[in-house]
């Protein structure tokens, strides 16, 4: 389990996360939403303990399973934003292999790491630059994968993807949450603005506004109209949930 204590992120000048409580399971996807500016991205770099400088935390990110207060370092990896992260004179099947071997992967987590990330043995031989957007999407995640951690942070993962192509990486990002025979349920949390699509495949959603969690709810609070008061401000913001009067509809 990922437990997150008192968590509080500042700088010289501002505060960027106050005093953020949550936990998530091994199978369970959590999302974090909020506007840009709401402390997303800073919280990621807080849980995989890569603040930038000049930043200073307060309170405890931890990891606890049954038999032991802690576990190794890399409990957690991150699906990179864009296609920058990956090396473009590298092919992607090195880059893999890379990951692959510092995790001390064998050949059958390789197979089955594509799989999981719906590519195919080809992608192997091409480099970053002859991958499409949605393709290049797939290897970040196989590449967050083959890590072989208990918890994977996708950071704004469907940025730059049209509907469809997103509805699909939120689909195969919630997967992850299912074990198989050579990977274990992980922890998913994924980082968007696009409730609409979170809300298809979290189990969990936390709300984030001016550095503040102010709402920890679910996908049928919200589409009930349960939630919290900006929650469900940001839910009838969505142009699907408008009607020609102007006024959210039911979903």
């Amino acid at each position: 389990m990922l437990i997150v204590e008192q968590l509080t992120i500042e700088n010289s000048r501002h505060r960027l996360l106050n005093n953020a409580n949550f936990t998530v399971k091994r199978g369970e996807c959590l999302a974090i939403i909020g506007a840009s500016g709401s402390g997303k991205s800073i919280l990621a770099n807080a849980l995989l303990g890569a603040l930038p400088q000049g930043f200073r935390q307060q309170g405890t990110v931890k990891f606890k399973t049954a038999d032991k207060n802690s576990i190794e370092i890399n409990s957690i990896a991150i699906v990179a934003q864009a296609a920058t992260a990956l090396n473009p004179s590298t092919r992607v099947g090195t880059q893999l292999l890379q990951q692959a071997n510092s995790a001390k992967n064998t050949p059958a987590q390789l197979t089955t790491t594509l799989q999981k990330a719906s590519l195919d043995h080809e992608i192997l031989a091409l480099y970053p630059d002859q991958l499409s957007g949605g393709m290049a999407k797939r290897v970040l995640t196989a590449m967050a994968l083959i890590q072989n951690t208990d918890f994977i942070i996708a950071d704004e993962p469907t940025c730059g993807l049209e509907l469809s192509r997103s509805n699909k990486v939120f689909s195969e990002l919630a997967a992850l949450c299912q074990s198989d025979n050579i990977h274990p349920a992980k922890g998913v949390i994924i980082i968007s603005h696009d409730l609409p699509g979170i809300v298809q495949v979290a189990h969990r959603i936390l709300v984030l506004k001016d550095g503040h969690i102010v709402d920890n709810t679910t996908p049928a609070a919200i589409r009930q109209g349960i939630a919290n008061a900006y929650t469900q401000a940001l839910w009838d913001a969505c142009p699907a949930n408008w009607t020609r009067n102007g006024n959210a509809k039911a979903s």
